[in-house]
This record gives structure tokens, sequence and C-alpha cells, in this order.
């Protein structure tokens, strides 16, 4: 066994088959044995992070923490064959390494399985040594058609399977193509968008204070801003979200949020080196608002699909209605009472975020929330703050809930 080479921190595929394709898992009482194996042998030198049982073999996608007992992994009844090869790590090793039940190495120059972190790992690591430092590398390290190869094969696993995929922040031309023509096949796969991605572009990072821009995905062109508002349009996503994750822009300096002074350290940790920004923007008071004004005052969304991408098509999906995403009787009278004609200039003033900057400042908007109630109750009323600690409720999600 002295010639296995794996090494610590590193991340393996391990691949356990029963002799001659047997039925390892097809009984119930049968996944103790993988309950044991994992206790006895993986435990002790890895961290598991996934895991899948098929009814002839199993697979762990592990990284290992210790090398004190590796050999241990390899004494799994002899009679099984075992595979390890290289998961995730160097880009630039590309060699499988395949052993044997006698633990013998064979080493051949076959292309390993190459994912989206490797192209992101070696441009990060040659945008670096050739001295890019600038938020811009955050988004040119990261290409686009990851994306929407990523979209793609969801899909293609979702099919398979037969199983509903939800994608997230879907933040480019191609992704929702593919989210089209996956539909189109009767693939069930549903797309979120965020409003960052209707806006803003590349050229946003690019300018002196473009770290507030700094998001994952990160933000692209203006043909993908315009491919996402037909994607919404014509009902190809489901739903806008905000991936809400504030950072100071500088956490230098305090600000005062409802009463206290607050300062965070924020994107100024990055101002050096892009790969130190902190990712994530502001964004979950933003979304109705701006929402109502570039949708349905500028024509692009009805009224109707407002409510729909904003709460009842995530109702829906999450098994939440219709307790939540509509009025009806015996639903929750989560009711917001909203202004149409009410205009207002939008920034860091307006929006109750915790953060010292907002991305839409000095919008001009219109459309805004009068009122709101939790389950009967006001806790918003114009400018004033009406909730209590306390008043959240957990809410049991029903399984199986409706792909639209």
């Amino acid at each position: 066994m002295s010639n296995l080479r794996l090494s610590y921190g590193e991340y393996y595929h391990i691949c356990h088959r029963g002799n001659n394709r047997e039925a390892l898992f097809r009984e119930e009482h049968n996944y103790k044995y993988f309950i044991d194996l994992y206790k006895k042998y993986i435990y002790p030198i890895a961290d598991l992070y996934a895991y899948c049982l098929l009814p002839t073999h199993f697979h762990f996608l592990l990284r290992i923490k210790s090398l004190d007992e590796l050999e241990g992994i390899y004494q799994v009844e002899s009679q099984i064959w075992r595979q390890v090869r290289t998961f995730l790590g160097t880009y630039t090793k590309s060699i499988n390494k395949t052993y044997n039940r006698s633990g013998h190495l064979f080493e051949g120059r076959y292309p390993r399985k190459i994912t989206l972190k490797d192209v992101i790992d070696v441009l990060v690591e040659e945008a670096l040594q050739a001295g890019h430092t600038e938020p811009i590398w955050h988004a040119s390290t990261r290409p686009a058609w990851g994306a929407v190869e990523a979209v793609l094969r969801g899909a293609a696993l979702a099919a398979q399977a037969d199983a509903p995929l939800y994608i997230v922040h879907m933040n480019t031309a191609g992704g929702i193509d593919q989210l089209q023509y996956a539909r189109e096949q009767g693939v069930k796969v549903m797309g979120e968008t965020c409003p960052q991605y209707l806006f803003f572009t590349e050229e946003h990072i690019k300018r002196p204070d473009g770290a507030k821009w700094i998001c994952s995905p990160p933000m692209r062109g203006k043909a993908d801003n315009e491919r996402i508002w037909q994607g919404l349009a014509d009902n190809t996503l489901q739903t806008v979200g905000t991936d809400h994750c504030p950072f100071f822009f500088d956490g230098t300096k305090a600000i005062n949020y409802e009463g206290v002074e607050v300062k965070i350290p924020g994107k100024e940790l990055g101002q050096d080196d892009f790969t130190k920004i902190p990712n994530g923007l502001p964004g979950v008071a933003d979304r109705m608002a701006i929402l109502w004004t570039e949708g349905v005052v500028k024509g692009r969304l009805t009224p109707n699909q407002f409510v729909a991408y904003t709460s009842t098509n995530a109702a829906k999906i999450f098994g939440l209605y219709p307790q939540k995403g509509t009025l009806a009787p015996g639903s929750d009278a989560d009711l917001v009472i909203w202004d149409p004609e009410k205009k207002l200039k939008y920034g860091v003033n307006v929006a109750h975020q915790r953060t010292d900057y907002n991305l839409y400042e000095g919008w001009e908007l219109q459309g805004y929330p009068e009122m709101v109630f939790l389950r009967g109750e006001p806790i918003v009323d114009g400018e004033k703050w009406l909730g209590k600690r306390g008043q959240g409720q957990f809410l049991k999600r029903k399984p199986n809930a409706e792909v639209i």
C-alpha cells in the first residue's frame, strides 16, 4: 500500500461495487452495511461531503483529513473492487488513478473530469500572477459558459432522474435558453433570477466602486439583461429572488442603523485583491419596488406576473401553497397594501438593509407598499415598523410540491 499517494486536504471519489453487481442495497436492512462501513473505514480519515446509494454500489465524495489510518479504506472486504480516482484537486493533474483489489496502481495519461471549479481556480491563479487584482477580474475568471453548461447538465440529470430541479440566480442569456429548451422537452426544471441581473453589467464592476457589484454568479452583459427580461415576460422563469447578502462597502466607517452604531468589515478587505472581496449584495428591501417600476410601470410585466414572481410561484414550488401565496379562506392573511402611484427617490436612506450603500441609489421609483400585514396583524404602517420579536412561526412545507 506504499504507492497509494493520496494527499491530505484533497477530495476523492470512492466507488464501492459488489461482486457480479450484486444488490448491496436492494433490501432495506442492507443500509446498515453502508452505515457500518462509513463508521469503520471512512469517518476516521475523511470528511464525507456527499454519497449516493444505488442497488448495486455506492459512491462517497470525501476529503482526506488524516493520513494515519489511510490504508483502512482499502481493507473493505477483499472480494470487492475498489476504485479511487482524484475528483478535485490540481487542474494540471491529468492522470486517472485506479486501484484494483491488490492495491496496484495503474496510471494512464487520460484526462480526468474537469469541473468548473478547476477552470475558475486556474483563471484566478493566472490573473493574480499577471498582476490583475481589480474587482472586474472576479467576473473575468468565472466564464459565462460555465453557467450555461451547468444549466443544461443539471436539466439533463433531472430528466434522467425524473426529479424536479430549481435553478437559482440565473444570470446569462445562454442559461435562459437552456432552461427554455429543457422545459419545452417536458423536463421538470424551474428557474429563478435576481434583480441585479436585470440591470447591471460587468461595466459596473469596472467602476472605482466596482466592489459593490461583486457577487456570485457575477454580472454579465446587456444582452444577458434583456434575455432575462424576456424570460420573465414569456414565463420561462418562475421566480424573482434576491440572494440578499449585504456587506459594507467601507467597513472602516460606522453607520447608524435603527439607532445603533454599526461597523462591520466589508468589501474594503479586497481592495488590493479581488479574491478577498466578500461576495454578496443587499437586495431584499429593493426587490418588489424595483421590479414594479421597471417591470409593471414600464410595460415589461403584468401586475399578475409581478405577484406570481414575488409570491405565488415560490409558495407553490416550495410546498407552502395555499397557506401562503394566495388570498383565500383559510390562508394566512399576509397582505401588502400597495400604492401603484406613489413616487419616491430610492436609496440607502430608504431601504433598511444594515449596510452603507444601495445599488439603486437615486433611482426614481413609482409604486411602493403602504401597509404590510402578517397573519392579519399590521407590521408596517408607512414608515413605522410595528413588528415584534417572536412573531415568526415555523412553516412545515409539504413534500412533492407543484412543478410550474
